[in-house]
C-alpha cells in the first residue's frame, strides 16, 4: 500500500494471508517492510513490523489504515476512497 504526502511517498509491504486477525468486512495483511522516498534521494527500504487493515471499496467509502515499526522509527498512514468503485487500467 503507498500513501504520497508533501515531498514524500511511503511504501508499505507485505504479504496477505500472514497470520493477521480480519473480519467484519475488512481484510488484512502483515507488513514486512516499509520504503520511504523523498525526492532527489534514494529510497530507503527498511524491515517493518505491522499491519494495513482495508475495508471493501465495491461498497463505498472505503478506508484503508496501515501502521509499522522499524529500526528508523514508527511509520502510519490512513486514506478513505471517494466512494466510486475501484478501476483497473493498464
Amino acid at each position: 500500500m503507498m500513501f504520497k504526502g508533501a515531498g514524500y511517498t511511503v511504501a508499505f509491504a507485505g504479504r496477505g494471508g500472514e497470520g493477521v486477525p480480519a473480519g467484519g468486512g475488512s481484510a488484512a495483511w502483515a507488513v514486512r517492510t516499509v520504503n520511504v522516498g523523498v525526492p532527489g534521494r534514494e529510497t530507503e527500504t527498511a524491515p517493518a513490523s505491522g499491519v494495513c487493515r482495508f475495508e471493501d471499496p465495491f461498497k463505498g467509502r472505503a478506508g484503508v489504515w496501515c501502521s509499522a515499526k522499524t529500526p528508523r522509527g514508527e511509520f502510519s498512514a490512513t486514506f478513505r476512497s471517494d466512494g466510486r468503485p475501484p478501476q483497473a487500467a493498464r
